[in-house]
């Protein structure tokens, strides 16, 4: 949060930007090595579907009341930032995969029963969540593309999910091992 202050913020959601994001990063890998976070990548289920019905201001009023809920859940030293259309970063301290599934989860239930309304009608709303461990030192667009992986398992597993990175490399392992004999009859090599 105290770099978010320094740094700027997102009109739209009232988040730090992106640049801050990676300030805090920059500002935690100071003299340390190993993991120094978690980040949570949350993206709005079908959010696309808001401005088609509602337009673009009432589709923004939901992104910020949504952006708005999820830094509510902040711990103090947490920092959300908002990315891009109905994405929200969120670094959280590094304090174990489990914890960070856990906020992960709640965040997403929360945005699950929270009353959303969009122009006098009941909006509901979901999101799915990618979390991948932060290594001091990692620019944050390699952090992003881990996150994005976990992000689109999140998605293909039904939506309003969380879904970490170790599961993505285990669900690539997986699938490598499903196709090697197929590979190998083909004549195919890696």
């Amino acid at each position: 949060r105290r770099l978010g202050d320094q740094a700027g913020l997102e009109p739209i959601t009232g988040l730090p930007d992106r640049e801050a994001l990676a300030a805090e990063i920059a500002a935690r890998s100071q003299g340390v090595k190993g993991p120094i976070g978690w980040l949570a990548l949350v993206d709005l289920d079908y959010f696309f579907r808001v401005a088609d019905q509602h337009g673009r201001p009432a589709a923004q009023a939901l992104l910020r009341e949504a952006a708005q809920l999820i830094h509510s859940r902040l711990t103090p030293s947490s920092l959300a930032a908002s990315l891009a259309d109905d994405r929200v970063a969120v670094l959280l301290p590094h304090s174990g995969s489990e914890v960070a599934v856990a906020w992960g989860e709640g965040t997403l239930a929360a945005i699950a029963e929270h009353a959303f309304v969009t122009a006098e009608q009941p909006t509901p709303l979901t999101a799915s969540c990618g979390v991948t461990e932060v290594t001091a030192g990692e620019s944050l667009d390699a952090v992003l593309v881990r996150a994005g992986r976990s992000l689109q398992l999140a998605k293909a597993s039904g939506r309003n999910c969380v879904a970490t990175s170790q599961e993505v490399e285990r669900e690539t392992e997986a699938w490598a091992a499903y196709a090697a004999p197929v590979r190998e009859a083909l004549g195919i090599a890696d």
